[in-house]
C-alpha cells in the first residue's frame, strides 16, 4: 500500500513547485569562486555572504568629513576583521550579540 501510495505521489505533476533556497555564506575565506558555482548548480542562490573578504568590507562607506587619511585609517582599523569574532563589549550577552551580528539580521529585513 506505501509503494502504490508513493508511485502515485511521484507521478503527480501538478505537486507544489520548488523554490530556490535563499543562502548565507558565512565563515572565513572562500578564495575559490567555484564554490559558490556549486552550491548554486544544486538549486540554491547565493544572495549574501559574510567572509573575511567579502561583501561585508564594501556595505559602509569611508567617512567624508573630517581629514580623509585618518577617516580612511580608521575604517581599516576599526572594522571586524572576520566575520566570526564575537565582540565582548562587557554589555549583556544580547547586546554583544546585536554588536556581533546585528548587521546580519538588518540585511535579513532588508532583503525580505
Amino acid at each position: 500500500m506505501l509503494r502504490s501510495i508513493i508511485d502515485e505521489g511521484s507521478a503527480r505533476k501538478d505537486g507544489p513547485q520548488k523554490e530556490a533556497a535563499w543562502l548565507l555564506v558565512y565563515g572565513c575565506e572562500v578564495d575559490d569562486i567555484a564554490f559558490i558555482d556549486l552550491v548554486e548548480d544544486c538549486g540554491a542562490n547565493v544572495v549574501i555572504d559574510d567572509l573575511c573578504i567579502g561583501t561585508r568590507e564594501y556595505w559602509k562607506d569611508v567617512a567624508l568629513n573630517g581629514y580623509p587619511l585618518k577617516n580612511l585609517a580608521g575604517r581599516y582599523l576599526r572594522r571586524l576583521k572576520c566575520s566570526r569574532i564575537l565582540w565582548r563589549l562587557l554589555g549583556t550577552r544580547q547586546q554583544d550579540l546585536d554588536n556581533s551580528f546585528g548587521y546580519l539580521l538588518a540585511g535579513v529585513r532588508q532583503a525580505v
